[in-house]
């Protein structure tokens, strides 16, 4: 693909990626209710189809039941708000506060070539989280059932959380005036990307949302469907442990080598 070196459109070099502007709003739309899709597949327990080619049948089988999943299930709750609003600013302050090494990242072509700094805290951040489980556990063991009831709420919620990040991405690239690669369309570069690199101050909006809000909580809510399953049924599910334990580990392995992802075409490229 030719890139573009500047933050004008030119016609001749430009190559649109992921179908161009209709991929970009396909996209944009179609993720959260694939999201919403998936998810209601799992709590209806079958897979969402039309049992025959019409309109009315993909109206019966599959808006409707979604669309009743989505208005009685994953609806905007308050106490889901605290709980998501609790973890996301929780992992920005570990962000923050924790100490971790400098590691210098790859040259950056919109600063000529500059290395930008990188403070690797990401271990001492997921010992935090579990931390953080513990305290739950023993302060208020009953928020383990409220997270379980609330945990389409919280999807919810989330996705909301990452819509305002993706209009802050693009806020601060825009004002950087570090964009690159550039469509001249709103919708595709908001899509696709502003900058590769926005930050605020030192703190790097890509490098955080790659794995401190989302793949954390994957493993907060792993570990609570799993005790909440073993409080309520009072035994012991061995497939449950062994998917929960893999993706622990999964992640556990990306922390404890953080900084490969300095390395990767996710920081090195991609814009955000």
């Amino acid at each position: 693909m030719a890139a573009k070196k500047s933050n004008e459109r030119n016609e001749e070099t430009f190559v649109y990626e992921f179908g161009g502007v209709l991929g970009a709003v396909f996209m944009i739309i179609g993720l959260p209710i694939g999201t919403y899709y998936l998810t209601a597949c799992a709590f209806y327990g079958h897979v969402l189809y039309p049992t025959a080619l019409s309109v009315a049948a993909l109206q019966h089988d599959v808006i409707t039941p979604l669309l009743q999943f989505i208005t009685t299930q994953c609806q905007l709750d308050w106490v889901a708000f605290k709980i998501y609003s609790f973890w996301f600013f929780m992992q920005i302050v570990a962000d923050r506060i924790l100490s971790g090494e400098i590691v210098y990242g790859q040259p950056v072509p919109e600063l000529k070539d500059k290395c930008l700094k990188y403070k690797m805290n990401g271990w001492k951040a997921w010992l935090f989280t579990h931390l953080l489980l513990i305290l739950v556990l023993v302060q208020s063991p009953s928020l383990i059932g409220i997270i379980v009831d609330k945990l389409y709420n919280i999807m919810t919620i989330a996705q909301l959380y990452a819509l305002g990040m993706a209009i802050l991405a693009h806020v601060v690239g825009v004002c950087s005036g570090l964009g690159c690669r550039l469509s001249g369309n709103f919708v595709y570069d908001f899509w696709m990307g502003y900058a590769r690199v926005p930050r605020i101050g030192d703190f790097d909006i890509k490098l955080f949302c790659e794995a401190r809000p989302g793949l954390q909580l994957w493993i907060v809510i792993d570990f609570v469907l799993f005790y909440h399953h073993w409080q309520t049924e009072q035994r012991f599910d061995a497939q449950m442990f062994a998917i929960f334990a893999m993706q622990w580990w999964y992640i556990t392995d990306y922390f404890w080598f953080e900084d490969a992802i300095l390395t990767t075409m996710d920081l090195i490229h991609d814009k955000f």
